[in-house]
């Protein structure tokens, strides 16, 4: 019989696992979508992303997709439009609560001024809202079966 510690371990190293995995197949497609012409609003997009450390927003979303027996690469977009909307909430909660700094960073607004950190966060919920559009592109939401998961939900 295993000892709690040894499986408690096992878990922890399971859930790193998963967290590098996720930020393995995320991050590229998160850095890919929030590419844009001006090189001022790049720098603070850059510095923001700087912010993101464990995904565990796309963890989750990816984690649940395998649950109901999904495929988790294929939400990848999702998963990408909800950190983006996370981090620009961060983004003006820092504005609004005066943050000094975010991560061991100063805050986007500290570093680049209150008008640049807004119009980032703007810009990062349109890149967000982008995304999910390019995941709604691939869904033929005709093949979806809302009682299916509720089913399995009920089921467990």
């Amino acid at each position: 019989m295993r000892s709690s510690a040894s499986s408690l371990s096992e878990e922890k190293d399971l859930v790193q696992k998963y967290i590098k995995e996720t930020a393995h197949v995320v991050k590229p497609v998160l850095l890919q979508s929030t590419k844009i012409a001006d090189s001022r609003i790049q720098q603070t997009i850059d510095y923001s992303l700087e912010y993101l450390q464990y995904f565990e927003r796309s963890l989750l979303m990816r984690l649940s997709c395998e649950s109901v027996g999904g495929q988790p690469h294929r939400v990848t977009d999702c998963a990408v439009s909800v950190e983006l909307l996370h981090l620009s909430s961060l983004v003006i909660d820092d504005i609004l609560d005066d943050a000094p700094s975010r991560s061991g960073k100063k805050s986007l607004y500290r570093k680049h001024g209150i008008g640049q950190a807004i119009i980032t966060a703007e810009i990062l919920t349109s890149f967000s809202l982008a995304s999910f559009g390019r995941a709604l592109e691939r869904v033929d939401l005709r093949t979806i079966e809302p009682t299916r998961a509720y089913a399995m939900w009920r089921s467990a």
